[in-house]
Protein backbone atom coordinates (compact mmCIF):
# COMPACT_ATOMS: atom_id res chain seq x y z
CA UNK A 1 0.00 0.00 0.00
CA UNK A 2 0.91 3.79 -0.37
CA UNK A 3 1.10 6.19 1.85
CA UNK A 4 0.11 9.89 1.26
CA UNK A 5 3.76 10.54 0.73
CA UNK A 6 4.51 7.79 -1.20
CA UNK A 7 1.66 8.27 -3.76
CA UNK A 8 2.71 12.25 -3.72
CA UNK A 9 6.28 11.45 -4.44
CA UNK A 10 5.63 8.65 -7.17
CA UNK A 11 2.86 10.50 -8.92
CA UNK A 12 4.41 13.95 -8.69
CA UNK A 13 7.68 12.88 -10.33
CA UNK A 14 5.71 11.02 -13.26
CA UNK A 15 3.22 14.51 -13.32
CA UNK A 16 6.20 17.13 -13.51
CA UNK A 17 8.42 14.38 -16.41
CA UNK A 18 5.00 14.53 -18.22
CA UNK A 19 4.67 18.36 -18.36
CA UNK A 20 8.09 19.18 -19.10
CA UNK A 21 8.05 16.70 -21.86
CA UNK A 22 4.81 18.48 -23.28
CA UNK A 23 5.82 21.75 -22.35
CA UNK A 24 9.33 21.42 -23.91
CA UNK A 25 8.56 19.53 -26.55
CA UNK A 26 5.02 20.67 -28.26
CA UNK A 27 6.16 22.43 -31.10
CA UNK A 28 7.99 19.23 -31.98
CA UNK A 29 4.80 16.75 -30.94
CA UNK A 30 2.51 18.95 -33.22
CA UNK A 31 5.17 20.42 -35.58
CA UNK A 32 4.71 17.45 -38.38
CA UNK A 33 6.48 18.71 -42.00
CA UNK A 34 7.49 21.70 -40.55
CA UNK A 35 9.51 20.58 -38.39
CA UNK A 36 10.90 17.55 -40.60
CA UNK A 37 12.07 20.29 -42.56
CA UNK A 38 13.78 22.24 -39.76
CA UNK A 39 15.59 19.07 -38.16
CA UNK A 40 18.77 17.72 -40.13
CA UNK A 41 18.46 14.10 -40.88
CA UNK A 42 14.67 13.75 -39.48
CA UNK A 43 12.51 11.56 -42.36
CA UNK A 44 8.69 11.82 -42.35
CA UNK A 45 8.95 8.03 -42.08
CA UNK A 46 10.94 8.23 -39.06
CA UNK A 47 9.32 11.16 -37.20
CA UNK A 48 6.03 9.65 -37.98
CA UNK A 49 7.01 6.22 -37.30
CA UNK A 50 9.00 6.22 -34.52
CA UNK A 51 7.14 8.84 -32.44
CA UNK A 52 3.51 7.83 -33.19
CA UNK A 53 4.81 3.88 -31.71
CA UNK A 54 6.86 5.58 -28.98
CA UNK A 55 3.68 7.64 -27.69
CA UNK A 56 1.52 4.81 -27.79
CA UNK A 57 3.65 3.12 -24.95
CA UNK A 58 3.95 5.68 -23.40
CA UNK A 59 -0.31 5.80 -22.95
CA UNK A 60 -0.66 2.33 -22.26
CA UNK A 61 2.35 2.09 -19.51
CA UNK A 62 0.51 5.24 -18.13
CA UNK A 63 -2.24 3.43 -18.24
CA UNK A 64 -1.03 0.47 -16.39
CA UNK A 65 0.60 2.24 -13.65
CA UNK A 66 -2.48 4.48 -13.07
CA UNK A 67 -4.86 0.88 -12.54
CA UNK A 68 -2.21 -0.49 -10.65
CA UNK A 69 -1.63 2.03 -8.15
CA UNK A 70 -5.58 2.59 -7.91
CA UNK A 71 -5.67 -0.76 -6.63
CA UNK A 72 -3.62 0.15 -3.77
CA UNK A 73 -5.05 2.18 -0.61
CA UNK A 74 -3.32 5.27 -1.66
CA UNK A 75 -4.90 8.84 -0.42
CA UNK A 76 -7.52 9.57 -3.06
CA UNK A 77 -7.36 13.09 -2.18
CA UNK A 78 -3.33 12.74 -3.95
CA UNK A 79 -4.35 10.24 -6.24
CA UNK A 80 -7.60 11.82 -8.22
CA UNK A 81 -5.99 15.13 -9.28
CA UNK A 82 -2.50 14.23 -10.24
CA UNK A 83 -3.94 11.27 -12.35
CA UNK A 84 -6.29 13.53 -13.64
CA UNK A 85 -3.81 15.55 -14.69
CA UNK A 86 -1.30 12.51 -16.00
CA UNK A 87 -4.59 11.44 -18.26
CA UNK A 88 -4.84 15.08 -20.00
CA UNK A 89 -1.00 14.90 -20.93
CA UNK A 90 -1.17 11.53 -22.74
CA UNK A 91 -4.14 12.56 -24.60
CA UNK A 92 -1.35 15.26 -25.79
CA UNK A 93 0.49 12.84 -26.76
CA UNK A 94 -1.95 10.51 -28.62
CA UNK A 95 -3.30 13.25 -30.40
CA UNK A 96 0.26 14.13 -31.31
CA UNK A 97 0.81 10.45 -32.13
CA UNK A 98 -2.46 10.24 -34.70
CA UNK A 99 -1.73 13.34 -36.13
CA UNK A 100 1.81 11.57 -37.05
CA UNK A 101 -0.09 8.73 -38.13
CA UNK A 102 -2.55 10.90 -40.39
CA UNK A 103 0.79 12.49 -42.02
CA UNK A 104 2.22 9.39 -42.64
CA UNK A 105 -0.48 7.55 -44.17
CA UNK A 106 -1.20 11.10 -46.79
CA UNK A 107 2.50 10.65 -47.65
CA UNK A 108 3.17 7.17 -47.76
CA UNK A 109 -0.93 5.36 -48.05
CA UNK A 110 -2.82 3.35 -45.84
CA UNK A 111 -2.13 -0.38 -44.71
CA UNK A 112 -3.53 -3.15 -42.79
CA UNK A 113 -0.65 -2.18 -39.89
CA UNK A 114 -1.32 0.97 -40.07
CA UNK A 115 -5.00 1.13 -39.42
CA UNK A 116 -4.78 -1.79 -36.71
CA UNK A 117 -1.87 0.91 -34.90
CA UNK A 118 -4.92 3.77 -35.44
CA UNK A 119 -7.48 1.34 -33.73
CA UNK A 120 -5.02 0.52 -30.94
CA UNK A 121 -4.61 3.91 -30.08
CA UNK A 122 -8.37 5.15 -29.87
CA UNK A 123 -8.83 1.56 -27.62
CA UNK A 124 -6.38 3.17 -25.13
CA UNK A 125 -7.95 6.36 -25.58
CA UNK A 126 -11.21 5.24 -24.75
CA UNK A 127 -9.44 2.81 -22.10
CA UNK A 128 -8.14 6.11 -20.17
CA UNK A 129 -11.92 7.86 -20.82
CA UNK A 130 -13.22 4.68 -18.73
CA UNK A 131 -10.00 4.74 -16.06
CA UNK A 132 -11.53 8.72 -15.22
CA UNK A 133 -14.78 7.41 -15.05
CA UNK A 134 -14.33 4.09 -12.68
CA UNK A 135 -11.19 4.07 -11.09
CA UNK A 136 -11.07 7.77 -9.69
CA UNK A 137 -14.56 7.01 -8.40
CA UNK A 138 -13.46 4.11 -6.70
CA UNK A 139 -15.59 1.23 -8.77
CA UNK A 140 -12.85 -0.71 -9.58
CA UNK A 141 -14.88 -4.03 -11.23
CA UNK A 142 -16.65 -1.37 -13.48
CA UNK A 143 -13.37 -0.12 -15.39
CA UNK A 144 -12.62 -4.12 -15.83
CA UNK A 145 -15.60 -4.53 -17.41
CA UNK A 146 -15.55 -1.44 -19.07
CA UNK A 147 -12.29 -2.15 -20.41
CA UNK A 148 -12.77 -5.64 -21.90
CA UNK A 149 -16.16 -4.81 -22.87
CA UNK A 150 -14.75 -2.36 -25.00
CA UNK A 151 -11.60 -4.53 -26.10
CA UNK A 152 -14.07 -7.07 -27.33
CA UNK A 153 -16.30 -4.23 -29.18
CA UNK A 154 -13.18 -2.94 -30.30
CA UNK A 155 -12.15 -5.91 -31.99
CA UNK A 156 -16.12 -6.82 -33.14
CA UNK A 157 -16.03 -3.51 -34.92
CA UNK A 158 -12.84 -3.79 -36.72
CA UNK A 159 -13.47 -7.27 -38.19
CA UNK A 160 -16.98 -5.77 -38.86
CA UNK A 161 -15.76 -2.53 -40.77
CA UNK A 162 -13.85 -4.90 -43.34
CA UNK A 163 -10.14 -3.32 -42.93
CA UNK A 164 -8.91 -5.07 -45.62
CA UNK A 165 -11.80 -3.50 -48.35
CA UNK A 166 -11.35 -0.11 -46.10
CA UNK A 167 -7.28 -0.22 -46.69
CA UNK A 168 -7.89 -0.64 -50.85
CA UNK A 169 -10.85 2.23 -50.65
CA UNK A 170 -8.82 4.83 -48.87
CA UNK A 171 -5.76 4.15 -51.06
CA UNK A 172 -7.84 4.76 -54.35
CA UNK A 173 -9.24 7.51 -53.62
CA UNK A 174 -6.23 9.14 -52.21
CA UNK A 175 -4.86 8.10 -55.56
CA UNK A 176 -8.10 9.92 -57.37
CA UNK A 177 -7.77 12.66 -55.28
CA UNK A 178 -4.09 13.73 -54.99
CA UNK A 179 -2.72 11.64 -58.04
CA UNK A 180 -0.06 9.83 -56.00
CA UNK A 181 1.37 6.41 -56.65
CA UNK A 182 -0.87 3.39 -56.03
CA UNK A 183 1.00 0.62 -54.60
CA UNK A 184 -1.33 -2.38 -56.54
CA UNK A 185 0.80 -5.32 -55.52
CA UNK A 186 0.26 -4.46 -51.90
CA UNK A 187 -3.56 -3.94 -52.67
CA UNK A 188 -3.59 -7.26 -54.37
CA UNK A 189 -2.13 -8.90 -51.42
CA UNK A 190 -5.14 -8.02 -48.82
CA UNK A 191 -6.81 -11.19 -49.81
CA UNK A 192 -10.70 -11.72 -51.16
CA UNK A 193 -12.51 -8.67 -48.69
CA UNK A 194 -10.94 -6.37 -51.14
CA UNK A 195 -11.58 -7.69 -54.29
CA UNK A 196 -14.89 -6.47 -54.82
CA UNK A 197 -13.61 -2.61 -53.66
CA UNK A 198 -10.84 -3.45 -56.42
CA UNK A 199 -13.40 -4.45 -59.08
Amino acid sequence: DLGTEDTATVLGLILLLFIAFVSLQVGYLFGGRTTIEATAGLTLADYARRGFFELLAIAGLTLTLLTAIAQTNCNRRVFRPMAGMMIACVMIMLLSAGQRMLLYVDEFGLSLDRLTAVWAMAWIALGLLIFTYTLLRDRNRDFAAGLTLSAVAFAFLFALSNPAAMVARINIDRTLTTGAELDVMYLLTLGSDAVPTLL
